[in-house]
């Protein structure tokens, strides 16, 4: 039996942590794949990825999504960004489309070089937030 054609829209995230001054644009393509990716930190720092620079895997209900913010060296650590959302299927009606209100969260981690005997102690340094926002059905004409 042939299968229709997935006409699922692809989808954009819009989320945000007002207090720690976070925002986070998100376009996910129709096979679930984070394909741009929009950071603003608490600093004013602006960061955009398209999807060469991102690492994303899906499961049945979650979305995660990686980009590296800053290679490190030996002296400097690495610095990831991490977002999750839920995984959000849209209808082929207009109220369908959403917005939808989600919940996401990130996390800024800090990878540190270990040369020599580490010790004990952590090797990451770790910033976690929660990422209210909306997700919707992402029209690339309503972008422009």
């Amino acid at each position: 039996m042939d299968m229709p054609p997935d006409t699922t829209p692809p989808a954009e995230y819009r989320l945000a942590n007002q207090d720690a001054g976070i925002e986070v644009r998100m376009i996910v393509d129709t096979s679930g794949f984070a394909v741009h990716l929009f950071y603003r930190d608490g600093h004013g720092a602006e960061f955009e990825f398209q999807s060469g620079h991102i690492s994303s895997l899906r499961n049945f209900d979650r979305l995660r999504a990686e980009v590296v913010l800053a290679p490190g060296s030996a002296t400097e650590p690495k610095v990831t960004f991490e977002v999750l959302v839920p995984v959000v299927t849209f209808g082929d009606d207009v109220p369908d489309q959403g917005p939808f209100g989600v919940f996401g969260s990130c996390q800024r981690i800090e990878h540190f070089a270990l040369f020599g005997d580490p010790g004990p102690g952590p090797r990451v340094a770790v910033e976690t937030f929660a990422l209210p926002g909306r997700a919707l059905a992402f029209s690339p004409e309503a972008d422009e």
